[in-house]
């Protein structure tokens, strides 16, 4: 009767060992992906994807961990979400984040997934980017790069080329999972996005330029980059004016006000050295205050 306990530890032992794993990668599971992966390990306490203490497993990602590490690595017993597949498992937690990207959107239809933009592991950037600030958006769009390079930009330059941080990013104005228009923007008009950074151009205005009303920010202005200061479409002040100022009937403009002074003469070639306030006025109908 004495033996009766030892029999049942003898008995008990070879359950206990076969169990070990399993129950050590239940408690700690990234100790048994450490064994191989010990830089991911090393570093994903500090990723926002890290689970609360005492939880960190990799296997909500990547089904079949624990399988994969006691065979030896053998790679047919996990997941390694990519592509697709990838999307997928991250719209298991970012169920909110997903409902913005459009099935028929741009960025969907050219087979842009969630890892193509971000890295699970080894991110540079918030919000775990694969490129700091907008390298990564140009990296894809290089005429917009190309944009970027004229003498007169929005301030984005350390973005775009890497060297640093600006005060814009590409996603101020558009939304990379998706957007109302074809170019991602965050607003359906585009004036509405100029305008939620240029609030002084948003107006009421007593007296509003007609220009402002029928027309676009883009009407006059390059959004990316241009030749011209103030990102102007023309080289000269008087040549953007005189597209619409023509003295004849201008669509819905109707019959445009004659100039009293003689365009000819270069003094008079800058219409706005005297109408200053071309977005609109609360002091002069001819917007010269």
């Amino acid at each position: 009767m004495r033996r009766l306990p030892f029999a049942v530890a003898a008995l008990a032992l070879p359950i206990l060992l076969v169990g070990t794993p399993r129950a050590a990668a239940g408690t700690d599971e990234s100790s048994l992906c450490a064994d191989c992966h010990d830089s991911l390990v090393a570093t994903f306490p500090s990723n926002p994807h890290a689970p609360s203490a005492g939880e960190k497993t990799c296997s909500p990602c990547h089904q079949g961990a624990v399988a994969h590490a006691e065979a030896g690595g053998d790679k047919s017993l996990v997941t390694v979400p990519k592509g697709t597949s990838g999307a997928v498992q991250c719209a298991a937690c970012h169920a909110g984040g997903l409902d913005e990207i459009d099935p028929k959107g741009v960025h969907t239809r050219a087979g842009v997934a969630c890892d193509s933009c971000h890295a699970i592991h080894g991110a540079v950037a918030e919000p775990l980017l694969r490129s700091a600030g907008s390298t990564g958006c140009v990296s894809c769009h290089p005429t917009v790069a190309s944009e970027f390079a004229k003498p007169y930009t929005h301030p984005m330059h350390g973005s775009v080329d890497g060297a640093g941080s600006a005060g814009m990013q590409c996603a101020a104005c558009h939304n990379p999972h998706g957007g109302p228009t074809r170019t991602l923007r965050r607003e359906r008009s585009g004036d509405s996005v100029c305008v939620s950074c240029h609030t002084d151009k948003r107006g009421p205005f007593v007296y509003t330029h007609p220009a402002s009303v029928t027309g676009s920010c883009q009407s006059c202005h390059e959004p990316h980059g241009s030749n011209n200061p103030m990102l102007l479409t023309r080289a000269r002040v008087a040549q953007l004016c005189l597209e619409c100022h023509t003295g004849a009937p201008a669509g819905l403009l109707g019959s445009q006000p004659p100039s009293l002074h003689d365009l000819r003469s270069p003094r008079y070639q800058n219409c706005t050295s005297c109408h200053v306030a071309v977005h609109g006025s609360n002091a002069s109908p001819l917007l010269v205050r």
